[in-house]
């Protein structure tokens, strides 16, 4: 249960950098950035609130990667969290190194 809360921690965390992005894009009047960023998030919420690890994977192979390639903005501001993110897949066996 320690590395569900871990994993909950790390991804309110993205949830709450990626809030105050979208409100930062939007001041700037960058729609079509808000759109990938929440595009990005949205199915965060129901990941912290009923944590399965194989929806976990899917956001770390699928979700953050499609995000990574279509945002025309910085995200190194998710680098930190993602690599925290990425050590605890790694410890319980669900990346495997290249």
């Amino acid at each position: 249960m320690k590395c569900d809360d871990e994993v909950r921690a790390i991804m309110l965390n993205i949830l709450g950098t990626g809030l105050l992005r979208i409100r930062a894009l939007a001041n700037e009047g960058h729609s079509e950035a808000c759109s990938i960023e929440a595009d990005h998030l949205h199915n965060i919420p129901s990941l912290i609130q009923q944590f399965d690890w194989d929806r976990l994977l899917f956001y770390w192979q699928i979700e953050k990667q499609r995000f990574v390639c279509v945002t025309p903005c910085d995200y190194a501001q998710f680098m930190t969290l993602w690599q925290s993110l990425e050590v605890l897949l790694r410890q319980n066996g669900k990346l495997m190194d290249n």
